[in-house]
């Protein structure tokens, strides 16, 4: 359909009909309506004149790529749908003009002077890479939505023999100045390596560089988190591994395709989840039956599609997550999961070409709702949305910016927060503001935000006064309702922060950065904050409550681990104390105590100031393990238990052969599936070692000398070691294990834990006590049995691990 157009025009009717939506669309109705060589009616404008032309269909002519053939001496446009985009190697059919339509350019005489070489051009508005091969300039690459490179220095381009394996969408690439063989391209996958000129390429998928646009996380105590991400669909996985080393890739499992972007967990059943590509593509799927259903609203017969945002916005409501709100034009609501979509707005945007961009329920009265655009609408009902107001005028902004979140507060029905994200408008300044009367009048609580836009901001589900901020290059958190300020980054990298998801019970806060993948935070001490305890010399904060969780069966041995592939972190397993100081004090201790007043340890605790965490594995006293002590400040605990000096076979006093002997066969009862049973003689043996340890003169050699077993010796002897397992009081100095990849190698998982219950934590600065309760909860799905749930220590012998 090409005879009488000129390039120029602008089709305003076909057939009489008004072209309105999609080109593609109208296409399809004449495809479906006639066949080649009807002649059709086609009105157009052409500068200030309206011509009608009557021409006919005719087949187009398509080359081996399944592409339309270009027509000789027809100049491609460059707003076609590929944004531009300009197949390779037709420079030839283009005319003299072509080279307005761009391509590939060579100079040989330092850009003085420029050669039109190739037609390629590949949407040159969002890549506009190429690459020459420093070692051979006859090898010429371009990125794309797929890698075209030349081997005649531009003459002709090919996509052949070079993508295999590597994600769509290539925005940088290396070559190697000394072996053009190597290269290394960035594509909207992550990076991918080869050594043989593209043929073959290695996926480095070891590095966090995911863009989350968004995250949730489901209510289960051992959660999972769930986003969607930038061309690379929508996941969910762990949020911690019950393996020694955190979540893996492969923990991870795919609920939808496309660019990923917001996703939403039924809390009543985590298996129900929800999930969107581009353009308002929602679907529900349930993870156990694999059940799918697509969400969208149905069009209305004679109207234009509905808009949707890129990034559209759906919630499901916090009183019945059966009831299903999404966002375009209008609002619509189901109150079915998403099924018998029906509107509840009238149009919420300020224009034609606006699409909603955000979309929140009260949490305390599910009738107040709001929705926000981007192009500057925020309207409010109060009634379910029998009526709406627009209150975006009263916000007081320069001008109509796009509403990045809206925040409803689940402790006032008012309140709502809402942060504008203005980027798009040529301003990158950080826009926050708050209302306490449903958007009437609205007060800024950007205090100290640097420059850089603004993209979420949440209140905290348990302190009202705490806010969490992200924006285009921090997490920030403030504790006075956004008065001030502070960057919550520690060991954040530098990255756009999109949303944060809290999880009910953990304590925890996970960030979606757009760049660096997913960040979680214990923010529990950031809870107790108040101007006491800032104001305080010393201040022990309340532990949250600590699952036991049982450490499952590891999938990979102990040689298995490699920097070639990406390893998440666990957090500390146990307690995690928190403390405080104002300065640097003399002295500090940490001790626990279970409910009947037992010591049962005392805990390694850093003497700086600031803010301190010491880590329990809730082993008790002694059973620090190798690596450290049961308390390490700042870290992990160790996990095994302690060890005397070793011995060799020749050494071993005749007292302990007893013992032996009945560690064997235990080990044998355990082999047959007898439970073992405690004998006479292990019990004297155990008496007798632990008397001659108290008579036995101190006779190691000093710490880091080798015995004769070729270990270093501890200051402590092997009947002083089994002492410290049946919970007697400890060495002088704290008793080293073996390293914990030893103790791995051979199969130890860790020492016994304390029972469940509750536990005392008591913090000593330079004399003075102060004291918390936290709860040890047993793992939901391997409830204590045994000497476990009455707290009893096990011997050597009794212990499997």
């Amino acid at each position: 359909m090409r005879a009488g157009l000129q390039y120029d025009d602008v089709v305003t009717a076909i057939d009489d009909q008004p072209v309105s939506g999609r080109m593609f669309q109208i296409f399809g109705r004449l495809m479906s309506t006639h066949k080649p060589g009807d002649k059709i009616k086609v009105a157009v404008t052409r500068g200030d004149n309206k011509i009608d032309l009557v021409m006919p269909l005719e087949m187009a002519s398509m080359n081996a790529r399944g592409t339309t053939k270009p027509i000789p001496g027809h100049l491609k446009r460059p707003n076609s749908p590929g944004m531009g985009t300009q197949f390779e190697n037709v420079q030839d059919t283009q005319g003299p003009e072509g080279f307005q339509t761009g391509g590939v350019y060579r100079s040989a005489d330092g850009g003085e002077t420029w050669t039109r070489i190739n037609s390629c051009n590949p949407r040159p508005m969002y890549f506009s890479v190429i690459r020459v091969d420093p070692t051979d300039e006859k090898y010429v690459y371009l990125c794309g939505f797929t890698i075209v490179w030349s081997k005649n220095r531009g003459l002709t381009f090919t996509t052949e023999e070079i993508n295999k394996g590597v994600h769509a969408d290539q925005h940088c690439m290396w070559i190697d100045a000394h072996n053009g063989r190597h290269m290394i391209v960035g594509a909207d996958g992550g990076f991918y390596q080869s050594y043989d000129r593209g043929q073959n390429w290695d996926h480095l998928n070891h590095l966090a560089l995911g863009q989350f646009y968004h995250v949730v996380v489901d209510p289960r105590p051992l959660y999972r988190v769930y986003g969607g991400l930038q061309d690379n669909g929508s996941w969910c996985g762990p949020a911690q591994s019950l393996r020694p080393y955190g979540p893996v890739n492969d923990d991870w499992l795919v609920i939808g395709g496309g660019d990923g972007f917001v996703c939403r967990v039924d809390p009543t059943d985590p298996d129900i989840v929800y999930a969107e590509s581009q353009g308002g593509n929602i679907q529900r799927r349930h993870l156990k039956t694999g059940q799918r259903a697509f969400i969208r609203p149905a069009r209305i017969v004679g109207q234009p599609e509905h808009r949707f945002n890129w990034n559209t916005p759906y919630i499901l409501s916090s009183q019945n997550p059966s009831i299903f709100y999404v966002a375009g034009e209008y609002v619509w609501r189901s109150m079915e999961r998403g099924e018998h979509l029906k509107a509840i707005s009238p149009e919420i945007t300020r224009t034609k070409h606006g699409t909603a961009s955000a979309l929140a329920e009260s949490p305390m009265n599910p009738d107040v709702l709001w929705v926000g655009s981007d192009d500057g609408a925020l309207w409010v009902t109060r009634d379910g949305g029998g009526h709406w107001s627009e209150v975006a005028r009263s916000v007081g902004l320069p001008g109509p910016r796009c509403v990045a979140s809206i925040e409803p507060s689940r402790y006032a029905e008012g309140r709502a927060y809402v942060a504008f994200d203005a980027h798009r408008s040529n301003d990158d300044e950080p826009y926050l503001y708050v209302t306490e009367d449903y958007g009437q009048t609205w007060k800024s609580i950007r205090g100290n935000l640097p420059w850089g836009s603004t993209r979420v901001c949440r209140e905290d589900i348990h302190k009202q006064n705490i806010l969490y901020t992200g924006t285009e290059f921090a997490a920030w958190i403030s504790t006075n309702r956004g008065g001030s300020w502070t960057k919550l980054n520690h060991n954040l990298p530098t990255v756009a922060v999109h949303e944060f998801a809290q999880h009910p019970t953990s304590g925890e806060v996970v960030a979606a950065t757009h760049g660096r993948s997913l960040w979680i935070v214990d923010v529990t001490p950031l809870r107790q904050v108040a101007a006491d305890v800032v104001k305080a010399p010393a201040h022990l904060f309340e532990p949250n409550t600590v699952v036991k969780w049982k450490m499952e069966e590891g999938r990979d041995g102990w040689f298995s681990e490699s920097n070639r592939r990406f390893t998440g972190s666990n957090p500390p397993r146990g307690a995690e104390i928190y403390y405080s100081l104002d300065k640097k004090a003399k002295s500090v201790s940490l001790k626990v105590f279970d409910y009947t007043g037992k010591e049962v340890n005392e805990l390694k605790a850093k003497n700086e100031p600031g803010l301190n965490m010491v880590a329990w594995n809730l082993a008790g006293r002694g059973r620090g393990g190798p690596g450290g002590p049961a308390g390490m400040p700042h870290g992990h605990g160790g996990h095994g238990m302690a060890e005397g000096a070793k011995e060799t076979a020749a050494e071993k006093p005749a007292s302990k052969q007893p013992a032996e002997a009945a560690q064997a066969k235990s080990r044998e009862a355990r082999a047959s599936g007898e439970k073992p049973k405690k004998t006479t003689e292990a019990k004297a043996t155990k008496s007798t070692a632990k008397s001659e340890a108290s008579a036995k003169p101190d006779t190691t050699k000093p710490t880091g000398e080798k015995q004769p077993g070729g270990a270093a010796a501890t200051p402590a002897t092997s009947g002083a070691a089994a002492a410290m397992r049946r919970g007697a009081a400890p060495a002088e100095e704290e008793i080293e294990g073996p390293p914990p990849e030893i103790a791995s190698f051979f199969g130890f998982r860790g020492p016994p834990q304390v029972a469940a219950g509750m536990y005392r934590i008591t913090l000593t600065v330079d004399g003075k006590d102060q004291s918390q309760w936290f709860k040890v909860e047993a793992d939901p799905n391997h409830p204590e049995t045994g000497a476990a749930a009455r707290g009893e220590d096990l011997a050597p012998e009794d212990y499997d691990p």
